[in-house]
């Protein structure tokens, strides 16, 4: 297969992890958040080779709370693109998932949502297939996307924020116990490498009680937070 043709086979793979069926429905556009999740080119004005660093933390009362990392390195490939791999936590926790030929979205977000998802089944049983469809179609239909201030070692930049809660109006919440409550969120800026600022998902005891802003000053239940670190040949 040709170099072309194993781009087209692993971005196809990897978008239908959460969004492909939105994406290229025709009878709808496609929304805001899925363009700035999905779509945008992240990794724009990142030249190659180039390695991006993030802090992972998983935090709460629900589960084993642990510290790990993830590096994006992006290559050269003798064409005017890049190839991306993504070492995605260690271990047990350790996420695979193939390489990203002429790369232009960033893939470490699609490794965040598919950890999220396989824990999601881990926990809560179910089809790994119905979270990320609840995932993608809140972000085709009831997504907030909005401007936001933000601070990267050190520095204030601007950024702007996706939130969606997936679960919030499923028609099979009940069986989701806390879950139902969970919310989540993908800050971005073109002033950070890679545009990823942060990804985060959390569950708190009555988030679905109020909004995400408010959902923000209470303890999580359980929290995992996927934040730049720096940047570096």
């Amino acid at each position: 297969m040709s170099r072309s043709g194993r781009s087209l086979v692993h971005l196809a793979f990897l978008a239908g992890i959460v969004c492909a069926p939105a994406l290229h429905a025709a009878e709808k556009a496609i929304s805001e958040a899925e363009q700035k999740v999905f779509l945008d080119d992240h990794l724009r004005g990142v030249a190659a080779p180039t390695v991006v660093r993030y802090q992972f933390k998983k935090a709460g009362t629900l589960d084993k709370n642990f510290d790990d990392a993830v590096m994006l390195t992006i290559k050269p490939n003798g064409h005017a693109t890049r190839t991306v791999e993504v070492s995605y936590l260690t271990g047990e926790h350790k996420v695979t998932l193939p390489v990203v030929e002429d790369a232009k979205a960033n893939p470490v977000i699609l490794y965040f949502l598919e950890q999220d998802v396989r824990e999601m089944h881990r926990r809560l049983g179910g089809s790994e297939s119905y979270f990320r469809k609840r995932i993608r179609l809140a972000m085709a239909e009831s997504a907030d996307v909005h401007p936001v201030p933000v601070v990267v070692n050190g520095k204030h930049i601007a950024a702007s924020e996706v939130v969606i809660r997936p679960f919030v109006n499923d028609p099979m919440k009940a069986k989701l116990g806390l879950f139902e409550n969970k919310s989540y969120a993908f800050t971005f800026s073109d002033q950070v490498p890679g545009g990823v600022v942060q990804l985060r998902s959390r569950v708190t005891a009555d988030a679905a009680a109020g909004a995400e802003t408010a959902a923000k000053d209470r303890a999580p239940l359980l929290e995992e937070i996927l934040s730049f670190e720096k940047v570096g040949k």
